[in-house]
């Protein structure tokens, strides 16, 4: 949904009804998937046919999955972070949300959201983690050698030296859909 308000502000872009609701559908499979309630997701997917459903998947064993995403408040001139941490059974660890006074562009605001949750992660000892974002230019620019002089650019070699000498921690780029537990 934040899509499509984003979308709307930011591009004037509409939402058909279709969109709205194959967006509406694919959240409730990934809320029904993480809140493991399997006979609801076939529901679903036989309600919407054709529709690909990519959904929050568990970390392997020992690992835990930190999903982190930004969004723009323009009603509130505010930037919000918003990151979990689940186990590898898929159960709830831990929770954050950061605010940020004014409106970031939406390229630093998933970088910033990164870095922070990088930064959490460290400090809270977790060495193990797969952090997931649906920004993969941000995912993309920590696993490039390229570098740059720019806001983003500083933030992305903040992001690379925060996984120095951390093996098992990583990045990967998801949907989406498949991030929607991280959004505010």
């Amino acid at each position: 949904m934040w899509r499509e308000r984003n979308n709307e502000l930011l591009n004037k872009v509409h939402a058909s009804a279709n969109e709205t609701l194959y967006s509406a559908v694919n959240f409730l499979t990934d809320w029904c998937a993480t809140n493991f309630i399997p006979h609801a997701q076939k529901n679903v997917a036989a309600a919407a046919p054709g529709l690909q459903i990519s959904r929050w998947r568990k970390p392997k064993p020992m690992f835990f999955k930190c999903n982190v995403d930004a969004a723009l408040r323009f009603d509130r001139n505010t930037t919000g972070i918003g990151m979990i941490i689940r186990d590898d059974k898929g159960e709830f660890v831990v929770a954050r949300t950061i605010t940020y006074p004014g409106v970031f562009a939406p390229k630093e605001a998933e970088a910033i959201g990164v870095r922070e949750a990088l930064s959490w992660i460290k400090s809270l000892c977790f060495h193990q983690v797969v952090v997931e974002s649906d920004a993969k230019y941000v995912v993309e620019g920590i696993y490039s050698t390229e570098s740059g002089v720019s806001e983003y650019d500083n933030l992305i070699e903040e992001c690379r030296a925060l996984l120095q000498g951390e093996p098992n921690i990583s990045m990967a780029f998801v949907r989406r859909s498949g991030n929607e537990v991280s959004c505010l």
